[in-house]
């Protein structure tokens, strides 16, 4: 274990020196737009108005096209609104048995005034193939307040699973968060029961705690972020207002419990899908009651650099070392809403 941690201390320092030198020409594009928000009398006043409204890329060789919108509750028509939510429900439907009660699937207007979507298109067929809806969130420092973005609902229909579909959904995703709100980085937080969602959150992005690898410790920073949106946003990701949270383990207990609003359609006999690290599957065992409802609140950061590094180092480890999991079960809460 100290050998790992080692390791993984020489691997941050580098990724940091990395990051820091090939940051700064893009800091400096940054600052020639305007230094400040552009607040808005609203809730959402803490929150940049997209310079971008939606941005559409092409992957593998144009079979699949990643179409984002963000923030599209603060300019898209009601129409718009309407067209956008049938595409949505469309692919949850063929995702699950139950829709989620909380976020976009209430249908109101306010669920898209701070969210971010990727919607993922099959242009053979001309149908949407899957979708991340993540939500934009404020974490106050003093007088600060720095945006934090949630790993929100994941979907991918049935007979497009196991495709890898989540990876560019994810990258296309982010690279019009980060252009949109002038940085190249963001405090993330996930919410979530499975291993292979948990796995991801923690070998795809930074300082990431609770981490199954046991390599980051515990601060001050993850309990303040933890707390703090527990306190204020839980029905942004349907966790239950009765559900006790663990500042030791991070395991929100009885999160998915009906009573106080949790989303209760994730308690299932075999709510959760495996992580192709099999470490990871034994961590959330040891963790988590599955049958109660319980999940894993997992704060950490989302860096243009060193999250793209780890990306490839986390990639190249699994191409040299076969996998001992078992295949994913395509009835697991994870490819129906993969993290959080």
């Amino acid at each position: 274990m100290e050998n790992t941690r080692t390791i993984a201390d020489k691997n941050s320092l580098l990724g940091n020196a990395m990051g820091m030198l090939i940051r700064r020409p893009f800091e400096w594009f940054f600052k020639g737009f305007d230094a400040s928000p552009a607040l808005a009398q609203n809730r959402l006043g803490w929150l940049r108005r997209p310079l971008k409204r939606q941005a559409v890329f092409p992957i593998r060789d144009g079979q699949y096209s990643v179409k984002v919108y963000d923030q599209p509750g603060r300019w898209m028509t009601d129409e718009q609104i309407a067209e956008l939510y049938g595409q949505l429900k469309d692919v949850a439907e063929e995702a699950m048995d139950e829709l989620p009660r909380y976020g976009i699937f209430t249908g109101a207007l306010s669920a898209f005034e701070n969210r971010i979507i990727a919607i993922m298109y099959d242009n053979t067929l001309q149908q949407a193939a899957g979708f991340t809806a993540m939500v934009y969130l404020p974490y106050k420092q003093g007088e600060k307040t720095k945006t934090i973005i949630h790993l929100g609902l994941t979907m991918i229909r049935k007979n497009y699973r196991g495709q890898r579909l989540q990876t560019p959904l994810f990258k296309k995703i982010f690279l019009l968060a980060m252009f949109n709100q002038r940085c190249l980085s963001f405090i993330m937080t996930s919410i979530a029961a499975s291993p292979a969602g948990i796995g991801a959150a923690s070998d795809y992005f930074i300082d990431v705690f609770p981490n199954y690898q046991g390599t980051v410790d515990k601060t001050a920073f993850h309990v303040s972020v933890a707390q703090q949106v527990l306190a204020h946003h839980r029905e942004e990701f349907g966790c239950s207002s009765k559900a006790v949270f663990d500042p030791e383990r991070f395991v929100v207990r009885g999160s998915n419990q009906v009573e106080g609003g949790g989303a209760a359609e994730f308690i299932k006999d075999d709510p959760v899908s495996r992580y192709r690290v099999d470490a990871c599957n034994t961590f959330c065992r040891d963790h988590l009651d599955f049958q109660n409802g319980d999940e894993m609140f997992q704060v950490g950061k989302v860096d243009f650099i060193r999250s793209s590094w780890a990306s490839r180092k986390s990639r190249r480890r699994m191409q040299k070392k076969p996998s001992n999991a078992a295949p994913i079960s395509t009835e697991s809460r994870d490819l129906q809403t993969d993290i959080g």
